[in-house]
């Protein structure tokens, strides 16, 4: 009697082989997940879509620059104010 050793798909070769898609809910048109930009890169494209909002609402350029200098003045004093804190494991560090 002879035992056969069932049938497995190859193995791939490295996580790149495989194809990106689409997350959970997400539509085929939209930015597939794997080329969303990460939290730290791309910080004057999250800007550039926070002016396009704020003008999409019914604001001048002026009354955008406005706001923006706004947020990053209370940004910048809550920066100053408060020691950094980093998520290292399950712990916040003071840094």
């Amino acid at each position: 009697m002879t035992l056969e050793r069932p049938m497995f798909p190859p193995r791939a070769d490295s996580v790149d082989s495989f194809p990106l898609q689409p997350a959970i809910g997400q539509p085929e048109s939209q930015t597939l997940t794997g080329d969303s930009p990460s939290p730290f890169e791309d910080v004057d494209l999250a800007l550039l879509r926070f002016v396009r909002y704020l003008i999409r609402i019914g604001l001048t350029l002026e009354e955008a620059r406005v706001v923006i200098a706004g947020e990053v003045e209370r940004f910048r004093t809550g920066a100053t104010n408060r020691p950094r804190r980093v998520l290292v494991g399950t712990r916040w560090l003071t840094v």
